[in-house]
């Protein structure tokens, strides 16, 4: 898609493009933080998954979502 920017492509698909490398990258930093968290030892009193979590789960729903719009639009 970004080869051929001259071509047919609408902006909805690079909305979608773009929010699933930002939500590559911030799954990629969430999993480098808990992975550092739970390799302390002793474990931390809490180490049950926190909002970014779920914000990342809400975040690939809205990603399938837009990417759904895309592909039918």
């Amino acid at each position: 898609m970004l080869q051929h920017t001259h071509s047919d492509a609408r902006p909805l698909h690079f909305v979608a493009a773009g929010l699933a490398a930002l939500l590559a990258v911030a799954a990629y930093l969430i999993g480098v933080r808990r992975q550092r968290i739970l390799a302390r030892r002793p474990l931390p009193d809490r180490i049950s998954p926190r909002r970014e979590v779920y914000l990342t789960g809400a975040a690939i729903i809205a990603l399938i979502v837009i990417s759904a719009l895309a592909l039918t639009v």
